[in-house]
């Protein structure tokens, strides 16, 4: 049942050899540059995508940090502010701030001699 095509295997198919050659086994030439080309677009967005990402979490981290110091600003020039307002006008003097009564909680004997020391 050998014909000149290839092998009757029965009655009405028909199976050619010839068509199981090594260029058909691995598929036509001109697949390959197809392959190539969307190999190389899915490397591509793979790589946009995770540089995309980088970027985005530089970016939020230095706003992060930027709100962060503004607060902690704000914090300070608060703490200054509450300072001025709480400080009694008496033990303020002339020469930078420097609290002469003893009994204030704020007291500070090192820099009220320092003062002393530089008056005289």
């Amino acid at each position: 049942m050998s014909t000149s095509q290839g092998v009757n295997v029965s009655g009405s198919r028909s199976f050619n050899f010839q068509s199981l050659s090594h260029r058909n086994m691995l598929g036509s030439e001109a697949d390959v540059p197809q392959v190539l080309r969307y190999s190389a677009l899915l490397a591509g967005i793979v790589y946009g995508f995770s540089h995309q990402r980088t970027i985005s979490s530089k970016t939020a981290a230095a706003h992060a940090q930027a709100e962060y110091q503004h607060k902690l600003d704000l914090i300070e020039k608060a703490k200054l502010e509450w300072a001025k307002k709480t400080l009694p006008p008496q033990a303020k003097t002339a020469s930078g701030d420097v609290i002469t009564d003893p009994n204030d909680k704020n007291f500070d004997l090192e820099a009220y001699l320092t003062k002393l020391a530089a008056e005289s």
